[in-house]
């Protein structure tokens, strides 16, 4: 554990990994090897099983008037003729340096090993699924252990629709995806499914990675509650911006809600900067350029491919619902030096200080508003009795008393500088005492 105390040094030591998980990395990297290599050799044994060599057309004598533009075959001596004398019209074109290379693919790898290799190719595509899913699911059990089961729950709804998407050939992601023509006619299913499926290995591996990792971070330091409130929020904002905002196209991926989690995790962060030290800052400013420069970098690659209306209205959202939800720490003061007053601050090294949740509070409506405002007032009060409605709405939803922790906390959590590293409340206190003491001279 890496924390903040009086004069902590900065970059923190890096923390040895389990064995444990470079097992488990291995092993999945040795599965998804021998996945590669054994559907590599049953697609080439079925492409080889299917193309049957064509038999020549011409009858014997002469050349053959239907051949193909890259060759000809001569009917006394079998030799491969050049692309020019193939073609008896047409301007006249460069020798071909490759024209005396025979490039045969038509390569039936089947016959060429046999049956056994069938069976093979079925074995290790069994055993790479079984230790695959074994993977996954000492992943996803550690997560719930660890104090993050929404995350957990959020993964596996997404292997469940990976799952029904292997199983059915690709059937399901039609009937799953977001289509809004298809929302029209009644399948409101939609707008929820299509965050779970994906359009294939890579994708589906990316948008896991990042929310288990993002995910279980934001669970980590803001409670599962409001995880799950910004999950919902984020993917419930990228579908209407999808749908507003995507041209009608069709569109399918967690991205949006993947963005969301990060938006708001990263608020967490930006909330809580002036209780770290200046080392610390700097280093967080960084990972911020790095995380700023990749995401552009990527969308510039694959902007024609994104659905950035959804990639954009899930991250306002996540935004959106940190900024609303929380956490929002602040150091307050415990025991005698709260009985102190402001002498408690003189109470050395920072003694009695923890954090508490203070999570945004939005005014209440306010009561009465002079019921008889004349006529010309009407408009302005309906717009000014909407707004206050919709305040105390937020406000209902945002009281402290239901998304707020309610124990106080000694240390809080820096995700984003590395696992493990904290502040804690006394540090927190010394450092605005001394930031403040230097403001003052």
């Amino acid at each position: 554990m890496a924390s903040l105390s009086g004069g902590g040094s900065w970059p923190l030591p890096r923390r040895p990994h389990s064995p444990g998980c470079h097992r488990r990395a291995q092993r999945l990297a040795a599965a998804v090897v021998a996945t590669s290599v054994t559907a590599l050799a049953t697609a080439g044994t079925a492409l080889a099983s299917v193309a049957s060599p064509s038999p020549p057309r011409n009858g014997g004598t002469g050349h053959d008037s239907g051949s193909t533009a890259g060759s000809s075959t001569a009917s006394g001596s079998g030799c491969v003729l050049p692309l020019a004398a193939a073609t008896s019209t047409g301007p006249p074109q460069l020798p071909n340096p490759f024209e005396n290379l025979n490039l045969n693919f038509n390569f039936n790898l089947g016959e060429a090993l046999g049956p056994a290799l069938a069976q093979a190719a079925v074995f290790w595509l069994n055993q790479a699924g079984v230790a695959a899913q074994r993977l996954l699911d000492d992943h996803l059990r550690e997560l719930g252990s660890g104090g993050c089961p929404a995350t957990a729950a959020v993964l596996r709804a997404h292997l469940a629709a990976a799952a029904a998407q292997v199983v059915s050939l690709g059937a399901a992601t039609n009937w799953m995806l977001l289509d809004r023509g298809a929302i029209r006619r009644g399948q409101l299913w939609r707008l929820v499914t299509w965050s779970l499926v994906h359009a294939g290995p890579l994708h589906f591996l990316s948008n896991y990675a990042v929310i288990a990792k993002l995910g279980a971070q934001l669970e980590a330091v803001a409670g599962s509650d409001r995880f799950a409130a910004a999950y919902v929020a984020s993917s419930a904002a990228a579908t209407l911006a999808s749908l507003a905002l995507n041209g009608g196209r069709r569109s399918l991926g967690s991205s949006g809600a993947a963005f969301g989690l990060a938006a708001a995790l990263w608020r967490y962060h930006a909330a809580h900067v002036e209780l770290l030290p200046p080392e610390a800052l700097t280093a967080l400013k960084g990972v911020g350029d790095r995380a700023l420069q990749f995401t552009a970098v990527y969308h510039l690659f694959w902007w024609s491919r994104l659905d950035v209306s959804a990639h954009v209205g899930g991250a306002l959202a996540g935004w959106a619902a940190g900024e609303l939800l929380g956490p929002h720490y602040r150091l307050v003061r415990t025991g005698a030096a709260a009985a102190l007053g402001p002498l408690g601050a003189l109470i050395p090294g920072g003694g009695g200080w923890v954090f508490r949740d203070r999570p945004l509070q939005l005014p209440p409506q306010s009561g009465g508003g002079g019921g008889g405002g004349g006529g010309g007032g009407g408009v302005d009060a309906s717009v000014e009795a909407t707004g206050v409605a919709a305040a105390a709405a937020a406000a209902r939803l945002v009281d402290a008393s239901r998304w707020a922790a309610r124990e106080p906390r000694q240390r809080i959590a820096f995700p984003a500088l590395g696992p493990g590293y904290t502040v804690s409340a006394a540090a927190a206190a010394s450092q605005q005492h001394h930031q403040q003491q230097r403001r003052n001279h």
